[in-house]
């Protein structure tokens, strides 16, 4: 069974760079809307790829899978406290269409939004 790990704090090192908490905090905040890598370093003033390394050091991951996985995150959330259907989660989170979402939530997840969605209600309901 898959499962999606929050990102709610920085590895150690990583807090002292009040610059990428920013830039996590905006992707939290916006991640439904289409953000720009090179909008994310203007907010922590440093290049692209300054903020690329940055992301690869403390999270391990570069800044646009961090985006998504931020998105997958959100999505799954609402997959199993809401009754919206997945394609508009798909849309609400930043996701072109229904398939593209179902692929990457899988390649996330190890399970279908659908499969997530009744795990979630029911291991919430035990």
């Amino acid at each position: 069974m898959g499962f999606v790990r929050p990102y709610r704090h920085l590895p150690s090192g990583g807090d002292r760079d009040t610059h990428l908490q920013k830039v996590v905090a905006y992707i939290r905040k916006n991640h439904r809307t289409r953000i720009l890598v090179s909008s994310l370093a203007d907010i922590a003033r440093i290049s692209q790829r300054q903020l690329n390394r940055k992301f690869q050091e403390c999270y391990h991951m570069s800044v646009q899978e961090f985006i998504m996985r931020t998105r997958i995150q959100a999505a799954g959330e609402e997959l199993i406290h809401t009754n919206k259907t997945i394609g508009d989660i798909a849309l609400d989170h930043g996701f072109y269409d229904q398939s593209f979402f179902t692929r990457y939530f899988r390649r996330q997840t190890g399970q279908t939004p659908l499969v997530y969605r009744r795990n979630g209600r029911n291991s919430t309901a035990a």
